[in-house]
């Protein structure tokens, strides 16, 4: 049975959403993305962070009904998600996300994921989210702080089709040659089911950056490799977070390039990326 997604706020803008629900106790469904030109990169293929927005709308879904098994409407957090990125598609694809749960805890769901198109494969992932049952929720993300000094900061210079979604983007330059981006959580872009910012949102400021870098680190064109993902905690609507990318090594065919999400001083998401460098040998 298919069905259309109840997308609001940020999967709002990422497209229609529909979900094959063929749900068993292991199998969590495919969840179903057409690609149109927004989800691409400046290739013409599936851009990285479009590809990690599907596989959480995906993985927070499969999550969720795990959770929701055991009653009491309990809701499911990211802790971790590692992303192999294994070939890219094209516009016009019809690019589904199969989710496996692979165990259920009382407080833990560990999910496998492949992502394909026209029967190849596009991304393996590994993810495990955290249930919270209602009223536990320890951490509250700290109110959002007033919009900060922008002085020394350039208004971001965007390629990539989707980021007219994003809103507002400063962009700088630090001191060890890494990129650092700053942006507004706008609540009706970078928002859905909760006041705080989407894990598709933050993982497609972190692949452009992470990818910026690594261009401008090994002066050529880079695609992703894999991103191993670490979730800290939330960002509140209104905020002002920055990602700070630090490149740790550049070989003559890869690139290792981390990135740190903080908001108020305090790490809310961290990434290792690898990236391939183009016409490397």
């Amino acid at each position: 049975m298919k069905e259309m997604e109840a997308a609001e706020g940020f999967l709002a803008h990422v497209g229609p959403i529909t979900h094959d629900a063929h749900d068993t106790q292991d199998g969590a469904g495919s969840t179903v993305l057409p690609l149109g030109p927004h989800h691409l990169n400046i290739g013409g293929r599936f851009h990285g962070g479009m590809v990690m927005t599907l596989a959480v709308a995906a993985l927070e879904r499969a999550a969720g009904e795990a959770a929701a098994r055991g009653g009491g409407g309990a809701d499911v957090r990211m802790l971790s998600m590692d992303v192999q990125f294994i070939s890219a598609a094209l516009g016009g694809a019809r690019v589904r996300a199969d989710v496996e749960r692979t165990r259920v805890t009382r407080t833990m769901v560990f999910l496998t994921a492949r992502l394909s198109a026209d029967g190849e494969c596009l991304a393996t992932l590994g993810a495990v989210y955290r249930i919270v049952a209602p009223g536990a929720e320890a951490e509250e993300p700290p109110a959002a702080p007033a919009r900060p000094d922008t002085a020394g900061w350039a208004q971001a210079v965007w390629r990539e089709p989707f980021s007219r979604h994003v809103g507002s983007v400063y962009e700088c330059t630090t001191p060890e040659g890494g990129m650092s981006a700053l942006f507004e959580v706008d609540a009706s872009r970078a928002c859905a089911r909760r006041p705080v910012m989407h894990d598709g949102m933050a993982l497609f400021i972190a692949d452009v950056f992470t990818g910026r870098a690594s261009a401008r680190a090994s002066m050529g064109r880079c695609v992703t490799l894999g991103m191993q993902v670490r979730r800290l905690g939330d960002v509140a609507a209104g905020a002002w977070p920055r990602f700070e990318t630090h490149v740790r090594k550049v070989s003559p065919s890869v690139v290792f390039t981390d990135g740190v999400l903080s908001c108020g001083g305090q790490p809310v998401m961290t990434v290792a990326s690898v990236w391939k460098i183009l016409g490397a040998s």
